[in-house]
């Protein structure tokens, strides 16, 4: 199954090489409806909070942050796609793509960790806490991309 972010740089690429045949559809909103707002008004924005910027809040083994995007001008409720990016164990947290709280101008990221899985029982000693200290230390960022209606 390809990755999302290679999906969506493969759909840019198409737009380059062969812009002609490129087009960004929505076929269900956020609440699942037909979309209403012309084909037109619908762009795609995306951004990340930047190793190092990212304002985490929490404690131990919760982390919580909000993402700004209103620069993107959204009239309403995005559809949002998100990852945890870092330099270690983002791999071994939950909840990074569970996104909440979505509006038109933002959206909160809880996640939770460390998550236990079988990789843990076969020698690694699983040494790590998640905390806003720890997420900082480790460059936690969050990627995404919204999709939804400028006008």
């Amino acid at each position: 199954m390809l990755h999302f972010f290679t999906l969506l740089f493969l759909l840019n690429a198409s737009l380059i090489l062969n812009p002609a045949c490129a087009e960004i559809k929505m076929v269900a909103d956020f609440q699942g409806n037909t979309p209403s707002n012309p084909a037109y008004c619908l762009t795609i924005c995306s951004g990340a909070t930047g190793w190092g910027n990212t304002v985490w809040y929490g404690n131990q083994g919760y982390l919580y942050t909000f993402v700004n995007i209103s620069q993107c001008g959204f009239v309403d409720t995005p559809i949002v796609t998100t990852t945890l990016t870092g330099s270690g164990y983002q791999g071994s947290t939950v909840g990074a793509t569970a996104v909440n709280a979505v509006s038109k101008d933002g959206f909160g990221i809880e996640v939770y960790g460390p998550a236990w899985t079988g990789y843990e029982n076969t020698g690694w000693n699983g040494d790590w806490t998640l905390t806003p200290e720890w997420a900082n230390s480790k460059n936690y960022s969050i990627m995404w991309y919204a999709m939804g209606f400028i006008c």
